[in-house]
Order: structure tokens, then sequence, then C-alpha cells
């Protein structure tokens, strides 16, 4: 909710949470709602590639197009994505 029917989305999964929610026609129920500041959802899609998205939290990354999950089967077709994994290390300093 809150985002355009089919863009593609990712949202992070950090380890131990709960699988990611599902949207439903049948009880009319969006898995997330994009205006909420609680969701983490990563918007992918873009008039113009590439874009550059830097996630704010670690874990899996799911990627999905943006609609109810009753009726996904109708999405066909394929799009391409490099994740790149970037990170660094802090600087531990030893006191004796």
């Amino acid at each position: 909710m809150g985002l355009p029917h089919n863009v593609v989305l990712g949202l992070i999964r950090a380890p131990g949470e709960e699988l990611p929610r599902q949207g439903s026609m049948i009880r009319k129920q969006p898995g997330y709602n994009y205006e909420d500041p609680q969701t983490s959802l990563l918007y992918l899609s873009s008039a113009h590639y590439p874009i550059t998205i830097t996630a704010n939290r670690t874990g899996e990354l799911w990627v999905v197009i943006n609609d109810v999950d009753d009726a996904r089967w109708d999405n066909g077709g394929m799009f391409f994505m490099r994740i790149i994994k970037r990170g660094w290390l802090a600087a531990h300093h030893v006191h004796s």
C-alpha cells in the first residue's frame, strides 16, 4: 500500500525475524504500508538505471513485485539485479 502496482521492492530480513508479511486480495489486506514509518521496504524501481540504494540493516534481501500474493502468478517476465555488498571494519583501540 502506498506504492504503484508492479514496482520492484526489497526488504531486509534480519536473522531470527519472522518471514515477510503477505498481502491478500481475499482478506483485502496489504502486506505493508510504505507510508508507515515502521516499514523498511526498499523501493528498487526507477525510470533510470543503475540506481544505488543503501540498506540500513543487515540480513537476507527479499525482492518481490508489488502485488498481492494471490495474484503474483500473472507477473510473467524477468528483471536483472546486481547486488554489491560493501562494508567497513570499525577500528578497535586496545589500551593496556
